[in-house]
């Protein structure tokens, strides 16, 4: 048997023996998220999801403003008056602040908190 082979088996030992996470069983997890003079309308403080999960924000402001999710280092831009689509796999357990990012700085506290469990 060549290294090549062993080597090929190896990689997919894992995938073989259930210890990577199947893409299929994901779920989407879909919040719509409006926001108010930078403030956000009517959403639980913390929303939950499942390691795992496709995160789906469906978000409008009435003012143009930049989201950050910490942790995830993940930004998303919203113009005012637009609707706009900010999705994401879960891929991380904790619990995450979102917060609105002011000309590069840092906002005024989260707007909510993502809790992403373990599977």
């Amino acid at each position: 048997m060549s290294i090549r082979l062993i080597g090929g088996f190896l990689l997919g030992l894992p995938a073989l023996c259930g210890l990577l996470p199947d893409a299929s069983l994901a779920a989407e997890q879909r919040f719509t998220l409006s926001l108010q003079n930078g403030r956000l309308a009517d959403v639980p403080p913390t929303q939950r999801v499942v390691e795992g999960d496709e995160v789906v924000w469906e978000l409008m402001s009435d003012t143009s403003l930049e989201l950050h999710l910490h942790g995830y280092e993940l930004s998303h831009s919203i113009a005012a008056g637009a609707t706009a689509v900010w999705h994401f796999p879960a891929i991380h357990s904790g619990r995450f602040p979102l917060e609105v990012h002011e000309h590069g700085g840092h906002g005024h506290g989260p707007l909510l908190y993502l809790e992403v469990h373990p599977e």
